[in-house]
């Protein structure tokens, strides 16, 4: 009886051992505000490997062409710049960072489209930027086009960016972007934010920018007509 006792006892305890606590899924770690970027498929930047063919971004990325990095916090991410963006060139790192928003992966995800808006909003961003404004419009396009929701939005947060920094010069550009936009009016998840980006875009550019919103979205309805 005294030997099955203690076979019982250390069945017990074996089974204990093997007891994993779940990691809080509410008010606790699992949902500090760097989750959500931590959940993105991680990519070494520095790898070696041809299975993949790099990105314009991540091939910069490695060839240390990028003047920031991601400094990773406990609650919250920030990028650490070697070149404060006010005194960059912005020819051809915004650029890139452009391609960047199509990115999937972390950290690129995150330095890509951190990047772009602080270098957008830095002081004497407008003097830099126009100079290549046309050669930002591709990557931008081909983000707005993207099947990946979250860069989609990203790219519609980065078009609205632009738009409130160049006003109506973005307007000779916009039979461009309106085409991808055009293809997810309407799907509920972009609605909203859709329509922020046309009603600015008209503010900007006025009749002759409502005029080509028309024909790419004819339901769109003016800001005059509220």
């Amino acid at each position: 009886m005294a030997l099955a006792f203690g076979a019982g006892r250390r069945a017990e305890q074996n089974t204990r051992q093997k007891i994993v606590r779940k990691p809080l899924q509410k008010n606790g770690y699992t949902n500090r505000p760097s989750a959500k970027l931590d959940a993105r498929r991680t990519n070494n930047p520095f790898s070696k490997s041809g299975s993949r063919q790099r990105s314009p971004f991540a091939q910069a990325y490695s060839d240390g062409g990028i003047p920031c990095r991601i400094c990773h916090g406990g609650v919250k991410h920030k990028l650490q710049w070697d070149v404060e963006p006010v005194e960059l060139n912005y020819y051809p790192v915004l650029i890139t960072f452009a391609f960047g928003l199509s990115e999937t992966r972390h950290p690129y995800v995150f330095v890509a489209q951190n990047g772009f808006k602080q270098m957008l909003e830095a002081d004497g961003a407008y003097d830099k930027v126009m100079p290549i404004l046309k050669d930002l419009v591709r990557p931008i396009r081909l983000a707005l086009a993207s099947s990946d929701k979250e860069v989609a939005n990203a790219a519609l947060d980065a078009t609205i960016l632009l738009a409130n920094l160049v006003k109506e010069e973005l307007t000779q550009f916009m039979p461009l972007l309106l085409v991808p936009v055009k293809s997810k009016w309407f799907k509920p998840s972009f609605k909203a934010k859709i329509t922020d980006l046309l009603c600015l875009l008209e503010e900007c550019g006025g009749q002759e920018a409502y005029k080509m919103i028309k024909k790419k979205v004819p339901t769109y309805m003016s800001i005059h007509a509220f």
